[in-house]
């Protein structure tokens, strides 16, 4: 027969095993994106900041498809992308249970 303090156990148990999957999911999304970015940007340097046409191709890209998620002065970055940083301060944690290392910094 389980008892109250029992369930309780068990409670805390299932919510650490979440926790703990939702920060190897984003340690594994970190490492993929790292990943991702240096693979799609070999042989690609930056283009000159001087060129005016430039940069208003850059902030049309920006606005466009980073905007979103990242905000930009004067407008806040969307609930899941802020919800996703809120997680910012484990970056540097070790997860040993999953064997990981530390996240990457992806900044």
């Amino acid at each position: 027969m389980r008892t109250e303090r029992a369930d309780e156990i068990l409670r805390v148990a299932v919510v650490t095993l979440a926790a703990a999957a939702m920060i190897a999911l984003l340690a594994g999304l970190a490492v993929a994106m790292r990943n991702s970015v240096e693979t799609h940007t070999l042989g690609i340097s930056a283009p000159p900041l001087d060129d005016e046409a430039q940069v208003a191709l850059g902030l049309g890209h920006y606005q466009g498809a980073c905007q979103l998620c990242h905000g930009a002065p004067g407008v806040a970055s969307n609930l899941v992308a802020q919800f996703v940083r809120s997680f910012g301060h484990l970056r540097d944690q070790p997860i040993a249970l999953y064997g990981l290392g530390p996240i990457p910094s992806i900044s």
